[in-house]
């Protein structure tokens, strides 16, 4: 699936989901792009939630393939991943509720009548 990471990531009101800028200062609103760099970088103090070798080159090769300005392709097992860091790391089922509804797009359902 084909992913525009600048997308932001709202609240239940709609509104943008604020964060701390990578200086630990200032506000931003969270984007998928964040969302996955921090997931997928950031160690977990449980040994047990470490990742595998296997599963560190894929976390490498999706961070190889975040460009600015272009979208982000990903495959159903990057996207798995991504999930499973997102619970871990973040541990915030607005994010993760957010993510999934990125990764899994339910179908508008057709109008009455």
């Amino acid at each position: 699936m084909r992913f525009d990471h600048s997308t932001v990531l709202t609240n239940y009101k709609n509104e943008p989901i604020p964060t701390l800028a990578d200086d630990g200062k200032t506000q931003e609103d969270l984007t998928l792009y964040t969302v996955i760099i921090r997931s997928l970088h950031t160690v977990h103090n449980n040994p047990a939630n470490a990742l595998t070798a296997g599963q560190l080159n894929e976390a490498f090769q999706i961070s190889l393939r975040m460009h600015p300005g272009k979208p982000l392709d990903l495959s159903p097992e990057d996207m798995v991943l991504i999930k499973k860091r997102v619970a871990l790391i973040y541990n915030n089922p607005l994010v993760y509720g957010r993510i999934s509804q990125l990764f899994n797009p339910q179908p508008e359902s057709p109008e009455d009548g």
